[in-house]
Order: C-alpha cells, then structure tokens, then sequence
C-alpha cells in the first residue's frame, strides 16, 4: 500500500503595497509575542499565533435542557497567520 503524502492547503495573500509595517498588517494586540523564524534570502519571517477561548460543541445545544453540557467539554482552535517579506512586499500566509 503506498504511503500517503503529507499535503497542506493554504491560504495565501498579498498585502496591498501601501502597508510597509507589520503592526499595519496584523493586529499584535490579539496575538501572542510573534515567534521570529529566519528565511534564507528573505530576511526575518514572522509567526502570529491568536488563541482563541473555549466554547461548546454547536451541537451540544440539542442537550443543554438533559444534561449538564460542562461533561460534554469545550473546544477550542488556534489561529495563525505568517508574516513573509519577499522583494520588498508583504504576504500571509493564514492558518485555522
């Protein structure tokens, strides 16, 4: 059987011309300290992580009025988006 291949489907955007700052792009306030990652040839690369609160399954709801829905457990997600600069342009690359 053969091996499966590890793919990835991303969402890639170009930041309009007019946005040279990064605090112009992203909103740091909502977001962790950003992880510095070096890209050979582009310079420093910038990893913002935005964790979101827990909530409730949508379909916990159908059993809120049976059951304490706190034994069901909340979910969360992590949000990201990657911040690259390549020939003097901005692009995201956004994650969750």
């Amino acid at each position: 059987m053969p091996k499966e291949k590890n793919t990835a489907h991303l969402s890639i955007y170009l930041v309009k011309e007019e946005f040279k700052k990064r605090d112009r792009i992203i909103k740091e306030d909502d977001c962790k300290d950003p992880i510095t990652i070096p890209i050979s040839g582009s310079g420093k690369s910038y990893l913002y992580i935005k964790p979101t609160p827990g909530r409730y399954p949508k379909w916990s709801s159908l059993f809120s009025e049976l059951i304490d829905i706190s034994r069901i457990g909340k979910t969360s997600n992590i949000a990201a988006a990657f911040l690259i600069k390549v020939s003097g342009r901005y692009f995201v690359l956004a994650f969750g």
